[in-house]
């Protein structure tokens, strides 16, 4: 199609998808400021000072904090520090390309993850639409554009690049295109791990389109292409092995970012609770942190019980 026939055919979703998700960035620009002028700036981190502050003013390179700045040592340098292979390679890859025209890998990886965010908005608009009403879709965009943590869209965090990834393969596949909704897997499986998840979704709408009608091979070809999102891991896995000896560096790196994560057990739901729980009790006088639990713990039960709800 057409970048004509398509700003034509879809005017109505593309207008509307533009417009939300400048609401929404102009929204998160007004609270950052607020945020800078208001909040303790708590230089707790000394990458804060060696490596986000000479991009110039806090509106810009706040954007970037925590994994942020792991992408962008990896989009510069590789993998050349010590368990940053627990970020998966294709957001600083896109970030490292992208930087050859701009110049600058903090607007390059802002520019990849605001761009992708509202080209995945247009894509779940799209997906919505196949089976509801105008107004239910909207509201779901809605919802997901300003849920409390929808910020990290617009961060340099590769969330927005997978979202998209993820949804217009799952479009793809409701139009039975299922080869190019596995290579969206295959890519959104370099972006994060879960992205082998998309594959029982592609199995039960290859199922879908094959099970009324006279097998082909062709048909079963589409069981391939469903399976294709395992290749991406494979592709990383192999890396791994070559350069580092251990295919599952990705998961055995994970304990060393701290924040109690665990690699020898499951961690059940109940557990996590009883974690934030024990945090709430245990005041230590950092009233931020206390704050920021409390609200995570919160926005958790809330959500929780929507979701509940929602199954009913």
């Amino acid at each position: 199609m057409s970048i004509k026939r398509l700003l034509t055919k879809d005017k109505d979703t593309i207008f509307w998808s533009v417009k939300i998700f400048f609401i929404w960035r102009i929204s998160l620009f007004i609270f950052a400021w607020i945020g800078i002028h208001v909040l303790p700036f708590k230089n707790s981190f000394p990458y804060v000072k060696e490596i986000l502050q000479p991009f110039g003013n806090p509106l810009f390179w706040s954007w970037a904090n925590f994994d942020g700045v792991h992408y962008l040592g990896i989009a510069q340098k590789g993998y050349f520090a010590q368990f940053t292979q627990a970020f998966f390679p294709l957001y600083p890859l896109l970030i490292r390309w992208l930087n050859i025209f701009f110049n600058n890998l903090l607007f390059s990886g802002l520019f990849i993850s605001n761009f992708t965010f509202l080209s995945a908005i247009y894509f779940l608009y799209k997906l919505l639409s196949l089976d509801y009403d105008k107004k239910i879709v909207r509201n779901t965009i809605i919802f997901l554009v300003f849920f409390p943590t929808s910020f990290f869209f617009g961060s340099l965090y590769s969330e927005s690049l997978f979202l998209l990834l993820i949804i217009s393969s799952l479009y793809l596949a409701r139009k039975k295109n299922l080869f190019l909704a596995g290579f969206l897997g295959i890519l959104a499986s370099l972006t994060r791990i879960i992205g082998v998840l998309a594959i029982p979704a592609f199995l039960w709408e290859w199922n879908e389109s094959i099970k009324r009608k006279k097998k082909t091979l062709k048909d079963y070809f589409g069981l391939l292409y469903s399976i294709m999102p395992i290749a991406g891991l494979g592709i990383y896995m192999k890396f791994l092995q070559d350069n580092y000896s251990d295919a599952l560096y990705f998961f055995h790196a994970q304990p060393a970012f701290g924040a109690s994560r665990t690699t020898n057990r499951i961690i059940l739901l109940y557990q996590v609770f009883y974690r934030y729980i024990k945090m709430l009790f245990s005041f230590n006088g950092d009233y931020l942190f206390y704050y920021a639990v409390s609200l995570e713990f919160i926005v958790a039960i809330i959500f929780l019980f929507l979701l509940i709800l929602g199954f009913k």
